[in-house]
């Protein structure tokens, strides 16, 4: 719902719009280009608001591949980050430490946290619980929401097992009251080849946050090992905006004559301003008047949201197919070890020699290998793999 709404300290026309839900996406990207370019094609689909990203494909202290109307901030490290598009609420960065991202937005008219996390397999676990320990209590009882991957081990959110990692986090949870959203049969949210894993989880500040949250492990494509988590947080979420007008293409004259048969009323009311709150007043008068002027002459400008994805096809979502098809096959024979390997090994560095190329040609490079060089490398037996009729695919 978008309604018009007058802020006397700023003197200017606002337009607010306010969101039922808040929707944000959380994913370890692991560092891979074609993983960030398939988040427009997620926020195209599922109209998210925030995203929560763990190990982005940073280029000059930058999420590379971003549309410029996405903000984005980034941990010390760079390896937590939070990305937030033109549909969230006025966001607002309380810290960036090194291994967690946090930023505030208004919920209900209320201060709300969010918290992206990373720790390495190989770091210190003691870090990142101080670093969330300090920033929830440094908010002082208001609500927050942690994204991270946590590379640790528990029962509690599936594993077969528990690490230290695992109890120190289970501790830290318990200490807190914080509710983990994860559920207890969710499917894995990281796969590789045949090893399955649930290091992403999400937690909330209270059971009544908890309670308004929806947690779901998405199974479409992501080009990471880890699948993209979505959670909706059911509560109203307002933005407020300035109105930009179209002035590019002309109507300068039309403004120009509308506007002449104010002045004369306005001069009068600046004549007549004999203190500061006149003076505030006819300030406020004028450019009120000028907005209306302008809305009488003038579109408003409308940035989209969400870019159109326009290089993801059908055909490329077949090749997308039939390469997973051949994927599973490869994984289920005996003795191709090795062949597996080289496949992976060279595909990888084929399209990291095309990182300058278009997303449609490194596509095109990751999920048709007979269209490039690879295929002279492979052997015989593997190559007659992919002469199969498409109709074999199933």
């Amino acid at each position: 719902m978008n309604r018009i709404h007058f802020d006397s300290s700023l003197h200017w026309p606002l337009y607010e719009k306010v969101k039922k839900h808040l929707l944000v996406i959380q994913i370890n990207l692991q560092r891979v280009k074609i993983a960030t370019t398939m988040l427009l094609k997620a926020a195209q689909q599922h109209q998210s608001d925030l995203f929560l990203v763990q190990e982005p494909h940073v280029k000059d202290g930058k999420i590379a591949g971003i549309p410029k109307c996405w903000k984005i901030w980034l941990s010390k490290s760079g390896k937590a980050g939070i990305i937030a598009l033109p549909t969230c609420s006025t966001p607002v960065v309380l810290s960036a430490n090194e291994n967690t991202m946090a930023i505030k937005i208004t919920k209900n008219s209320k201060a709300f946290t969010i918290i992206s996390s990373y720790s390495s397999p190989y770091a210190n676990f003691r870090e990142i619980l101080d670093e969330l320990t300090d920033l929830t209590t440094n908010i002082n009882g208001e609500e927050y929401l942690i994204g991270g991957d946590f590379n640790a081990h528990s029962q509690r959110w599936d594993y077969r097992d528990k690490d230290s990692r695992g109890k120190q986090l289970q501790e830290f949870i318990a200490e807190k009251h914080i509710f983990l959203l994860n559920s207890s049969d969710s499917p894995p949210t990281f796969e590789h080849n045949n090893r399955q894993g649930w290091p992403d989880l999400t937690m909330v500040s209270s059971h009544s946050l908890a309670a308004i949250c929806e947690w779901d492990v998405l199974e479409e494509e992501s080009y990471s090992d880890h699948k993209f988590v979505k959670i909706c947080i059911n509560s109203n979420i307002s933005s407020l905006s300035f109105a930009r007008f179209k002035t590019a293409h002309g109507g300068h004259s039309k403004f120009v004559n509308l506007f002449k048969s104010k002045v004369q009323a306005l001069r009068n009311l600046i004549s007549n301003s004999s203190n500061e709150e006149e003076l505030n007043e006819t300030t406020r008068t004028l450019q009120l008047e000028i907005h209306i002027t302008c809305k009488q002459v003038y579109e408003i400008k409308r940035n989209p949201l969400i870019p159109n994805v326009t290089w993801w096809n059908r055909d490329l979502q077949i090749k997308k197919q039939e390469l997973k098809v051949l994927a599973r096959r490869l994984q289920k024979s005996r003795g191709e070890d090795r062949i597996l390997y080289k496949i992976v090994l060279s595909k990888k560095s084929s399209v990291q020699e095309s990182s300058q190329k278009s997303p449609t040609w490194i596509l095109e490079t990751a999920l048709h290998p007979d269209t490039n060089s690879l295929r002279n490398s492979l052997p015989v037996s593997i190559k007659s793999l992919q002469n199969y009729p498409r109709t074999s695919f199933k």
